[in-house]
Formats: structure tokens, C-alpha cells, sequence
């Protein structure tokens, strides 16, 4: 079941019994994570071989086979045989999304966005570009919010 790339819960799952079930078994039996173990690492290295290839590009030959006639059978019938015909060597390119997975897992590369503040902060308010009918309407509420904090 590892080996088809199974987790442990799924694992669990299959023998009917619960994931803590399977923890409990896989500690207190070393015997069964030993056994477990080789088929999680193949199915790993499978895999990690595989995105390997798709982070770098590789070629594959496609072959191409067809019936062929090699003679005739005593009744005149053809007699055929499957005959390679063609052999076409094709590349993969490299994938992108692979190589950011790969080099996220293999590298330490992580997602990431490097703010740079600029300028100044400041906690005092900037009137300035405040009309005079602006300013008085910020005057009363502040008059009106302060009328209110009091009576509380």
C-alpha cells in the first residue's frame, strides 16, 4: 500500500482502523514500520525522479508500429506482423512550475514579497490643504465628540 503511495491514515483507512490506530501500531511494532518504510521511499524517489525530469526537460522516442505483410499463409491470406515503422525523438521542455517546487523543496526557496517603505510617517495630521469650511466642520465634530466623551 506504501508503495502505490499511500499515507499512513490511508493506510489505516484500508485496514479499517483509525489513523491513531496505525500510529500506535507503527510505534510500538518497529517491525511494521520497517516494512512500511521501503515502499514509501521508492514511491518517493519515483516521484522525485519525475519532477526532476520535468524541472530539467528530457527527450522520449515515440515509436510508431503497424502491420506489416511478411508473406501469405497457405490459403492466401497476407500474414502480418507488427513491424516498427517510425522512431521520432521528441524533447520536453523544462516546466517552470517544477523547478519552483523543486527548488522550494530543495533549496529552501520561499514565496515572498520584500516591502520597501519609503518616505516619512508621521502621527500629526496635515491641515494645511484644508479650505476654512473643511477646518470648521472638523472643529464641530471635534467640539460635538468631545460634548459626548464628557457626558459618558
Amino acid at each position: 500500500m506504501a508503495l502505490a503511495g499511500m499515507t499512513l491514515a490511508q493506510i489505516a483507512e484500508k485496514l479499517g482502523v483509525c489513523d491513531r490506530t496505525m500510529d500506535t501500531w507503527v510505534k510500538a511494532h518497529p517491525e511494521l514500520k520497517d516494512a512500511i518504510r521501503p515502499g514509501k521511499d521508492m514511491i518517493d524517489n519515483l516521484v522525485e525522479g519525475s519532477l526532476l525530469k520535468r524541472a530539467i526537460g528530457y527527450d522520449v522516442v515515440e515509436v510508431t508500429r503497424e502491420n506489416v505483410t511478411v508473406g501469405f499463409n497457405e490459403d492466401g491470406s497476407p500474414k502480418l506482423r507488427m513491424k516498427v515503422t517510425k522512431r521520432v525523438t521528441k524533447h520536453i521542455p523544462a516546466d517552470a512550475a517544477s523547478m519552483i517546487v523543486w527548488m522550494k523543496n530543495r533549496k529552501g526557496w520561499r514565496d515572498r514579497v520584500d516591502l520597501h517603505h519609503g518616505g516619512t510617517i508621521s502621527t500629526k495630521p496635515d491641515y494645511s490643504k484644508l479650505s476654512e469650511e473643511e477646518l470648521a466642520t472638523m472643529r464641530a465634530l471635534a467640539e460635538k465628540a468631545e460634548a459626548h466623551a464628557g457626558s459618558n
